[in-house]
């Protein structure tokens, strides 16, 4: 990974942030997002609710978390390409 590729993809979509993501593979070698961090929390994922090839390079992984007691859904983005995890801001 380079970081002018990182620093592009980020330029070119403002509406990402990155993010630290710990996964697991399942048996089929398929990445599974288990826990992220954001703005000094780490926030367990409580359910993975579907996972979309974006494209090549990008798969998106739309999850439930639980944060204040409140369930959230949110949508995390692995790009394989340059191996970094972004996170679809929050409006």
């Amino acid at each position: 990974m380079s970081e002018q590729e990182v620093t592009m993809i980020l330029a070119n979509n403002p509406n990402i942030v990155p993010v630290p993501v710990i996964a697991s593979f399942n048996n089929k070698g398929e990445v599974i997002p288990l826990y992220f961090s954001v703005e000094g929390l780490r926030l367990r994922i409580d359910h993975l609710l579907y996972s979309n090839k974006k494209t090549l390079d990008v798969t998106s992984y739309r999850c439930e978390v639980t944060f204040s007691d409140r369930v959230q859904q949110i949508t995390l983005n692995y790009h394989k390409n340059v191996g970094i995890w972004t996170l679809n801001k929050i409006s």
